[in-house]
């Protein structure tokens, strides 16, 4: 998931589960935090943060909704996660551009991204979180 505006630019890149599957299978564990690296750049300046910073049903989540923005089903979604420094919004404004922000915050600052896409490019960003999804998933033991 990656959104670029001029010299700035933000990524989730998803690495896999914080436990293997099978960890902790009947005990009262949370399992579903997803190994997170949130890259930011602006310009020659980079930083990169690695922490479980989202779980596999928040991306879900986020997922259902882009497709009903995709779909017509909805204009407008922001995104709910349980680590409070993720921002992630998407919108259809005047019924034809289409923005995707996502954003950082944590003791060295807020970082917020907000790439406008054609209508070709947010189906694009769509396909990026479902393959993430795909490469993620896991049944539920």
């Amino acid at each position: 998931m990656r959104v670029k505006e001029g010299s700035q630019e933000i990524q989730w890149r998803v690495n896999g589960y914080e436990y293997p599957p099978g960890w902790g299978a009947g005990m009262p564990y949370d399992t579903d935090w997803l190994e997170t690296e949130i890259i930011m750049v602006d310009g020659a300046d980079s930083r990169v943060v690695e922490e479980n910073l989202l779980r596999f049903s928040e991306l879900e989540n986020v997922y259902d909704n882009l497709m009903r923005i995709l779909e017509g089903e909805q204009s407008d979604f922001n995104g709910s996660f349980t680590d409070q420094r993720l921002y992630f919004r998407a919108s259809i404004v005047e019924d034809r551009d289409i923005f995707v922000s996502m954003g950082f915050e944590d003791e060295e600052g807020e970082f917020l991204v907000k790439e406008p896409m054609t209508s070709e490019a947010f189906y694009g960003f769509v396909k990026s979180v479902e393959d993430i999804l795909v490469a993620n998933y896991r049944p539920k033991l």
